[in-house]
């Protein structure tokens, strides 16, 4: 029950925003300021990432057809996309 549609655009939501991803994936700091990058600080779509291994593309896809449901979108990730267990360690670290 974290509120993740967070979309940092100072300092200080960055944080929360990388503390946010380390509590709900438990990933690193560096893991989850990686993965904020890479989605341009788009939260939802950074944890849709590091919970199911999909790449961006699919994590906005997956964001989209759950209208923006963070929880239906993981659900959805991991029902159209095998876990990779080889992903899941790495992002752990």
């Amino acid at each position: 029950n974290l509120m993740v549609n967070l979309h940092p655009k100072n300092e200080k939501l960055l944080e929360r925003a990388t503390r946010i991803l380390q509590l709900a994936t438990g990933c690193s700091r560096s893991v989850a300021k990686k993965y904020l990058q890479l989605t341009q600080g788009h939260t939802p779509v950074a944890l849709i990432m590091l919970k199911t291994g999909a790449d961006k593309s699919a994590a906005e896809m997956a964001l989209a057809t759950a209208h923006d449901n963070v929880r239906r979108a993981i659900e959805q990730a991991l029902r159209s996309k095998a876990v990779s267990a080889k992903h899941l360690r790495r992002v752990q670290r």
